[in-house]
């Protein structure tokens, strides 16, 4: 297979840069000089055939001329030999010799009108011979009486052996009209000129004086007569060996031939042979004229035309078969032109519905089918590219179907995405806002955090002069002296108690309104990180750990605010006592140990009270490193959410994008114009 297509690779170049009209064209061109070649050369060989057959026709219809020329001439001889013996004769004489010149002008018109055979020359010396015997420029000497024809008989035989092989009558390809024309041309014209000797034999032995010995040559004439027949009994057998039929009418040619001679030769036999020699020379003459003419019917009717015949019939046969060769020839090409012109029309009918359907296609008529009737591979290349059309048509419904789907969900994307980035703007403002108020309560809680540690140290102070009262409380009775200076101590450090205290729930009130700010700013906290989602999640946790550090805050403050009504309570109490003891300083040393147990209680409370500051100050530590990493975290969300708004934001080009993008598609795929 490589091999042969490496060798037909020229050819397979060739025709793929050719269209199908080039390629049906060369095909065509081929097939038609292919065959008109084969059809030439076998034209040409039966033309040749034929042409053949025509010049054996021509050249036997020029022999039968010759042959009555040759007669004509004969029975000039004769009675031209006749009249030798007898003027009485010349005019017959004279008749024979006007009949001699009508055959031979006959003839010469005859050759005139072949001269594709070339008898010119061959005319030429019969012509001269007929005219040195017809009018010899002296008259013949009796000794050479019997011969002066030779040269003109001699003539006319090489003429008709010249117009044998002209015509090609004796090379004829048919065996039988080759036996016959040998016949014909050589050995009829031999047994013609042998009676035609012997009739002139024994004309010169009955009417010319001094010729009676020469019927001693007449019986050698018979025999040689006899074996011409013999010979042309050969030939026709011969001629009719394979053909029955035409054996059977050469035998009875050659029978009533011999019949003819035989009676020839018995009225010579009994005439001049048998030595009576009574016959008149012109009674020979004109027996011998009839028996010279029946063998020349005879010879027509049994050989020439049984030849005749078979070269007309075969001219005939070659004429028909070279007409019905040109006619099949010319029906094969006019067959091969509509064979290739319908195969061309089909084809190119074919090639043009699929250039069509491929260009309807390719504009987006996808609802376009071809149709075909071939069964041939652009029939099955058509069925494929319907069965691809119908599939195509398939995958775009789809693909609209799924662009139109993208649209949409490209849409809702774009809008979830545009809601989403203005969230995420919100989000980010929240977070800032978020961070400066975390800020801001960074700041308070520090605040609260120095005031915590001023309250601790007054609480410390507080425990200290607590300490001091209840010592001043034992040495009362020792220094009763000096309660009212004491008292007096005691009324002014209550008193800045007093004044502490209220500063201490003023700051414990500031420090409840920031964990319940707090508190809510947790909660909205939540709330936008539940909003926000999974990216919110982070943010979640901070703001309920900030939710429940600002719930801590609160219930510390709330028992700040406890202990600090307590000790308003107490400090009012003590302030109460010591106006009681200033104004009941003369009731007695009893209400001075009321006094010492209303310091000890005071101590107490003192005591307990720098603890709770004490857990106050820590609380407030506490609560400021937390809001310091609240505030760090809340940045940290801030950021995140700046970020989660470029996302967004990012998020929302493309969804746009894929909008436009959908839309596109969708566009582009409602060109095509499927039938949808």
């Amino acid at each position: 297979m490589k091999f042969l297509t490496l060798l037909l690779a020229p050819a397979i170049a060739l025709l793929k840069r050719l269209d199908f009209r080039l390629k049906f064209g060369l095909i065509g061109a081929l097939a038609v000089v292919t065959m008109g070649y084969f059809m030439l050369m076998l034209a040409v060989e039966m033309r040749s055939a034929l042409t053949s057959t025509q010049r054996a026709e021509l050249g036997l219809e020029i022999h039968n001329e010759a042959r009555a020329a040759l007669l004509a001439t004969q029975n000039y001889v004769g009675v031209s030999l006749l009249a030798a013996g007898d003027d009485k004769h010349k005019d017959l004489a004279n008749a024979r010799r006007t009949a001699a010149d009508q055959a031979l002008k006959e003839l010469a018109e005859a050759v005139a009108d072949a001269p594709e055979l070339g008898l010119a020359e061959a005319w030429k010396k019969v012509d001269s011979a007929w005219q040195a015997f017809r009018d010899p420029a002296t008259p013949p000497e009796r000794s050479t009486l019997a011969t002066a024809h030779r040269p003109l008989i001699e003539a006319q035989q090489a003429f008709l052996r010249e117009l044998a092989d002209a015509s090609g009558l004796m090379r004829d390809p048919d065996p039988r009209a080759a036996y016959l024309a040998e016949a014909v041309v050589i050995t009829l014209p031999a047994l013609g000129d042998q009676l035609a000797e012997l009739r002139n034999t024994g004309v010169m032995v009955l009417g010319v004086a001094g010729f009676a010995r020469e019927w001693r040559r007449m019986g050698a004439m018979l025999d040689a007569i006899s074996a011409g027949q013999d010979t042309l009994a050969e030939q026709l057998g011969r001629a009719g060996r394979g053909d029955s039929g035409l054996a059977a009418k050469l035998s009875a040619g050659h029978k009533a031939l011999s019949e003819a001679n035989q009676q020839f030769a018995e009225s010579v036999r009994s005439s001049i042979l048998a030595g009576s020699r009574d016959m008149k020379a012109e009674d020979f003459a004109s027996a011998s004229l009839k028996a010279m003419r029946s063998f020349d019917e005879k010879a027509a009717d049994g050989v020439i035309d049984e030849l005749d015949g078979i070269i007309g019939w075969r001219s005939f046969s070659l004429t028909a078969r070279f007409w019905l060769l040109n006619l099949l020839a010319l029906g094969m090409v006019l067959l091969l032109a509509y064979i290739g012109i319908s195969m061309y029309l089909a084809v190119s009918d074919t090639v043009e519905q699929l250039t069509d359907g491929t260009r309807r296609a390719a504009a987006g008529d996808l609802a376009h089918r071809l149709e075909h009737t071939t069964q041939d591979e652009l029939g099955e290349v058509a069925t494929r590219f319907n069965a691809m059309l119908e599939s195509l048509d398939g995958v775009v419904q789809r693909v609209a179907s799924t662009a139109a789907a993208v649209e949409t969900a490209a849409r809702e994307l774009s809008s979830s995405a545009q809601a989403v980035s203005q969230e995420s703007a919100r989000q980010s403002e929240a977070s800032g806002a978020m961070a400066a108020t975390m800020e801001e309560m960074t700041v308070g809680i520090n605040e609260i955090a120095r005031f915590a540690e001023d309250a601790e140290s007054m609480a410390a102070a507080s425990g200290k002069a607590s300490a001091a009262g209840e010592q001043l409380s034992t040495r009362t009775e020792a220094e009763i002296g000096r309660i009212a200076e004491a008292v007096q101590q005691s009324s002014v450090v209550i008193d800045e108690l007093v004044e502490n205290s209220q500063r201490i729930s003023v700051i414990v009130s500031t420090i409840k309104e920031i964990a319940e700010q707090t508190n809510l700013l947790a909660l909205n906290a939540a709330i936008e990180a539940a909003r926000a989602g999974e990216t919110g999640r982070g943010f979640a946790v901070v703001a309920d750990e900030v939710r429940k550090l600002a719930e801590r805050t609160a219930r510390a403050t709330l028992e700040i605010t406890a202990m600090i009504e307590t000790i308003q309570r107490g400090t009012t109490d003590a302030v109460g006592s010591m106006q009681q003891g200033v104004a009941r300083v003369a009731d007695g040393v009893g209400l001075t140990r009321e006094a010492g147990e209303a310091m000890r209680s005071i101590q107490q409370s003192s005591a307990r009270l720098v603890g709770v500051v004490a857990d106050i100050s820590a609380a407030l530590r506490e609560q400021s490193a937390t809001s310091s990493d609240i505030a760090r975290n809340i940045e940290r969300v801030a950021q995140m959410a700046e970020a989660n708004n470029g996302s967004a934001q990012g998020t929302l080009t493309t969804t746009r994008a894929l909008d436009a993008l959908a839309s596109q598609l969708a566009g582009q795929i409602r060109q095509i114009r499927s039938g949808v």
